[in-house]
């Protein structure tokens, strides 16, 4: 019997394996000569452990990177900022009594507390997790255009002045037009907390105050969604899969090129004129927008993993919607299937109620200011070539679902959230709402982040079937990174964007590169306005101050490989009223 247990112990070596032979030795069996030889091999042992090297106790880094962070939190910290973002917007217009305010923090403060328990169910990610998620964040909103230190695209002309004016005016303001006044009525949520910071401490203060409130942001999201993969090999896959995540834009450009003769663009998302934009365009070109529709994909796969309660989930919605009401509506009907499957399920509590209702309390002048003079943008059906239609989705859509319906939907809670993505995306580039292809851009926001989700979760299995579909999804996302190439490519090789140096109105009439046709989307006239919320008193902007030009030098934007030249401001044709597009400005 011992025999067959120091064959075990050659094997495994070692004093623990010692006592485990000593353990399962029976008192019967103990005589002289089996304690010697016990105690030769004790001795033996004892020799060998001389020459081996005791474990390294962990280092301060890994043991600090290992700590568990509080999920709740993090999770009402965000809800805390758009919080904030919605109390500043009252500021803003000013129409609230003093005594009305303490009564919304309590709100805000009930409701972020409420949150943070209704997310007591999820995993706990680390404080390295954290780390490298700010990281990611900071350097994907730097190069992205924020704090000026790297090129801004094209969108940021409007953007820039925006927060300019946020910070330099007092509050509230109107702009004069020789009729009735024009507020300035847009999803602020992005701008106020960084132009509160400027007001204090200077306009650059305000760009740098931007960069950090949606590094922050970005952080806490990529954060939380760590906690949906299980080891740091799936989490790495799933960061590479979101950061190279985009349709196959390099084809239908070189289709367009070679069939059309249009010039290779620095920007090949446009190929079709509808468009679903990468994480990295979303980013870099609207982060308003991603972060709102990015938040409520990110709560949908929570809640769908039963990690977070459908009141928590519901509370965010009416937060999100000054950030961006296009993102946020792309999150809708995920929202619709969590409130159904909670109420065919019946587990609809008081507290989902209770909890969306605070936040709606808080977010109500937010829906009537935004709705005020929205007429003007409209509704409509948009009309798509069934060509174009059946390449653009199947340049951006189709390998995505094909590969994660054929791997990826294993349970029915996977399946229908496939086909909500699925349907989302089919029928979003025949919506118009704004101006051009803005909805399919923003509205797919969510349906994309969760799709992009669901691909990293297949990529990510040890799975050993279904080889062809990896390949193929390897493939796709290969070549879907060229996208994200000439993004980078872009904020490398230009200059920091120039300074905006006048008030919105006048920038928005010397706009490069944007085929903007209506100011109703930034603008509505005062009147409009609800009356409880028209200011009783507001500072008038002095446009008739602005300089000639309003930027410090000239955009200029690369539109070929070859030739770089300046792009002429975008001016109304004064016959037809119409502004040029940007196939007219040559």
């Amino acid at each position: 019997m011992l025999g067959r247990h120091c064959h075990g112990f050659r094997h495994r070596g070692g004093h623990s394996v010692l006592v485990a032979v000593l353990i399962d030795l029976e008192p019967s069996t103990w005589s002289s000569r089996r304690m010697r030889g016990l105690n030769a091999l004790a001795a033996s042992a004892g020799g060998s452990a001389k020459n081996t090297q005791a474990p390294s106790p962990p280092s301060r880094l890994s043991s600090w990177s290992g700590r568990e962070i509080d999920p709740g939190w993090l999770l009402s910290l965000a809800a805390g900022i758009f919080a904030a973002q919605h109390l500043l917007l009252w500021r803003f217009l000013d129409f609230a009594p003093w005594w009305l305010y303490p009564v919304a923090v309590a709100l805000a403060l009930l409701a972020c507390r409420g949150i943070a328990r209704a997310a007591e169910a999820m995993p706990r990610p680390t404080l390295g997790a954290l780390a490298g998620a700010a990281a990611v964040s900071l350097l994907l909103y730097l190069l992205g255009g924020e704090g000026r230190l790297f090129f801004a695209n094209a969108d940021w002309q409007v953007r820039d002045a925006v927060l300019r004016d946020l910070t330099i005016n007092s509050w509230p303001f109107i702009y004069p037009t020789g009729g009735d006044p024009l507020v300035l009525r847009a999803p602020l949520g992005m701008f106020l907390l960084p132009a509160l910071v400027g007001k204090l401490c200077g306009l650059a203060a305000a760009d740098y105050a931007l960069l950090v409130q949606n590094s922050l942001l970005l952080t806490i999201l990529l954060t939380l969604g760590s906690t949906l993969f299980s080891d740091t090999r799936s989490r790495v896959i799933a960061l590479a899969v979101v950061m190279s995540f985009s349709g196959m834009d390099i084809l239908g450009q070189l289709l367009r090129t070679l069939y059309g003769g249009d010039v290779l663009p620095d920007h090949i998302e446009r190929w079709a004129w509808i468009q679903f934009s990468s994480h990295v365009t979303q980013a870099f070109w609207v982060p308003q927008h991603a972060l709102s529709g990015w938040y409520g994909a990110l709560l949908f796969l929570l809640w769908k993993q039963a990690w977070l309660r459908l009141g928590a989930f519901f509370a965010f919605f009416p937060l999100l919607v000054l950030l961006s009401p296009l993102g946020m509506i792309g999150s809708l009907p995920f929202a619709l299937w969590a409130g159904l499957k909670s109420l065919f399920t019946r587990t609809l509590a008081v507290a989902d109620i209770i909890l969306p209702s605070l936040t709606l309390l808080l977010s109500v002048p937010a829906l009537f200011y935004l709705s005020a003079g929205g007429g003007e943008v409209g509704v409509r059906l948009f009309s798509v070539s069934p060509l174009i239609y059946g390449l653009f989705i199947a340049f951006e859509a189709l390998p995505y679902l094909a590969a994660v319906a054929a791997l990826g939907a294993k349970d029915n809670q996977t399946r229908i959230t496939l086909a909500i993505v699925a349907v989302c995306l089919l029928l979003a580039p025949f919506v118009q709402i704004g101006e051009l292809s803005d909805f399919v851009m923003r509205a797919s926001i969510t349906s994309l982040a969760i799709l992009s989700v669901l691909v990293a979760k297949v990529l990510a299995a040890q799975d050993e079937s279904g080889l062809i579909w990896r390949r193929l999804l390897i493939l796709v996302l290969a070549v879907g990174s060229v996208t994200i190439m000439f993004e980078l490519r872009r904020s490398m090789i230009y200059r920091p964007s120039p300074r905006v140096q006048c008030s919105l109105p006048s920038a928005w009439d010397q706009v490069a590169e944007l085929p903007i046709t209506t100011k109703a989307t930034y603008f509505a006239p005062l009147t409009l306005l609800p009356r409880f919320l028209q200011p009783r008193r507001a500072a008038i902007v002095p446009i008739s101050r602005d300089p000639r030009t309003c930027w410090d030098r000239r955009w200029r934007i690369r539109r070929s490989w070859a030739e770089a030249s300046p792009i002429q401001p975008v001016r109304p044709d004064r016959q037809s009223g119409r502004v040029a597009g940007i196939a007219d400005v040559a």
